[in-house]
């Protein structure tokens, strides 16, 4: 009975986890280098400045006449923008156990581009908080030698960090437990799950989360977010004109399916996470 009722519950939010290929999403934008190879995805969060993982670019660039890399924006990818300095998080490291894996690039005014180049910009979450059982979508891709064309969205369901360490059996994360948070999906649910490029986040049309870095498609039912209210204050000295919105436990939108689907989700995160 107990197996019965895991499986129920699996089918009951599998319904709400479909992987479908991107259609809008305006604010998306994919990062090439000078070989016009696709290396990240980045979100479009002024005129001028895009949210990005560090990890992509190893580095600050402060020389504009030495930055490798261009944006494509628009929902076609279509409109090339010159990326004129990268600022890393000061305390980005490359370690094993990479953390403040965050970076923020300046490119050339998009303004006049916005409307006739179908371009937007998203807000940007600005504080943090707990993440249990909130439906999520992210926006990546799996495929190892992406050319930045072949992106997917999925419904995710997001948790603590702490759950993935429980899960996975996960060490040396310590660091993580604050500045991250992960996702949990039905196994064999197909989605974005390459973090080598990166992928975006949108909780209530924020972007809130970055997949980090480290997520390979093995270990495709839960994946590992940089937590991207954690970082506000330093993306905000960097970018003032940055949108955001602050979020709260109370006013987070939750699941909430019929009483009956209810139960059997609860039942289907306890023996999945916990």
């Amino acid at each position: 009975m107990h197996h019965l009722l895991r499986t129920v519950a699996l089918v009951a939010f599998l319904g709400r986890c479909t992987t479908t290929e991107l259609q809008s999403y305006e604010y998306v934008t994919t990062i090439y280098n000078e070989n016009n190879t696709f290396v990240c995805f980045g979100a479009v969060v002024t005129t001028t400045w895009i949210v990005s993982l560090a990890t992509c670019y190893g580095r600050s660039w402060t020389d504009s006449t030495s930055i490798p890399y261009h944006a494509r924006l628009g929902v076609k990818r279509q409109h090339a923008a010159k990326i004129e300095k990268i600022f890393a998080h000061p305390l980005y490291d490359q370690t094993k156990y990479s953390t403040k894996d965050l970076a923020v690039l300046r490119i050339k005014d998009v303004g006049p581009y916005m409307r006739s180049e179908n371009i937007a910009s998203i807000s940007v979450i600005a504080n943090s908080y707990p993440w249990k059982l909130k439906e999520c979508t992210l926006i990546g891709t799996r495929s190892q030698n992406s050319s930045g064309k072949d992106i997917s969205t999925i419904k995710v369901m997001t948790t603590n960090y702490r759950n993935c360490e429980r899960k996975l059996s996960l060490t040396g994360h310590n660091r993580k437990r604050k500045s991250y948070f992960c996702s949990m999906s039905p196994p064999r649910t197909r989605g974005p799950c390459n973090g080598k490029y990166g992928g975006l986040v949108e909780c209530d049309n924020m972007l809130v989360g970055l997949l980090a870095s480290e997520n390979i498609c093995d270990h495709e039912f839960l994946r590992e977010y940089v937590n991207i209210g954690y970082y506000f204050k330093w993306m905000h000295s960097r970018v003032p004109a940055i949108e955001t919105r602050i979020t709260t436990i109370n006013d987070a939108t939750y699941l909430r399916p019929p009483l009956f689907s209810h139960i059997l989700l609860y039942i289907f995160a306890n023996n999945y996470l916990y």
